[in-house]
């Protein structure tokens, strides 16, 4: 069973839109740094992440901001890690 086999569908589809006061506060409660490097400041916007990975999961404690910086890393490491796992799956089928 996957993580999201007993999610409403109509949720599945999109993500539910995070309101400007719940991202003010986010970046509030951070001081206005990157989540993940606190010398990178947030004064210029930033990226939202789910710590949880559930997009739907708009809970204050399961949001912070990313510099772009950061942002771009982690997201370059989760492109690569998804090949890798593509490139796994597509030699076990071969076997």
């Amino acid at each position: 069973m996957g993580l999201w086999d007993n999610v409403d569908p109509t949720i599945k589809k999109g993500r539910k839109t995070i309101n400007k006061k719940t991202r003010d506060a986010v970046r509030a409660v951070q001081g206005f740094r990157c989540a993940n490097n606190h010398d990178h400041s947030l004064k210029r916007g930033g990226y939202l992440h789910h710590k949880n990975g559930n997009p739907n999961d708009n809970r204050i404690t399961n949001l912070e901001y990313w510099c772009a910086e950061c942002h771009k890393k982690k997201t370059a490491e989760q492109a690569r890690k998804r090949a890798k796992m593509k490139a796994r799956e597509k030699k076990l089928r071969l076997i």
